[in-house]
């Protein structure tokens, strides 16, 4: 059965949320509801609080820079931002990797054929960057 909000319950969980989820669980003991029912309420009188980090001038040139040399990964790792914010960030800026590096990954064997092809597709790689004016495919990290 749903449960129907009153005014003086709204009211507790203007005066008690915090942002966090213990005082999403006190709420929920107190007026024996859900805690999904106090975030609900949170969402809906506009208590949430915006986690979402922005970007700076200074993440945004590095981004530019790192762009077409790194994986969304790497540049991650080195801006302490998800992968899924770099990826989408690079593509609100029209950013694309057109630096000429092969896409994928060169198949891993053993054999010597492998080796052969592994070794001709990581100096093809090299020779692109130099090219790109990318010496060695460093972008500055």
């Amino acid at each position: 059965m749903k449960h129907k909000w009153t005014d003086e319950e709204r009211s507790l969980v203007r005066r008690d949320y915090n942002g966090t989820n213990a005082s999403a669980r006190i709420i929920a003991s107190k007026l024996s509801v859900s805690v999904y029912g106090v975030k609900g309420q949170v969402q809906r009188l506009g208590l949430a609080i915006n986690k979402k980090k922005t970007w700076s001038p200074r993440e945004k040139e590095k981004l530019v820079e790192w762009f077409p040399c790194y994986s969304p990964s790497t540049i991650a790792r080195r801006l302490k931002r998800s992968v899924n914010s770099v990826v989408v960030k690079s593509k609100k800026m029209g950013l694309h990797r057109k630096d000429g590096t092969p896409k994928g990954k060169p198949p891993i064997s053993w054999g010597l054929t492998s080796i052969r092809f592994n070794l001709g597709w990581i100096m093809g790689y090299w020779q692109q960057a130099d090219i790109m004016g990318n010496p060695r495919g460093v972008c500055g990290i």
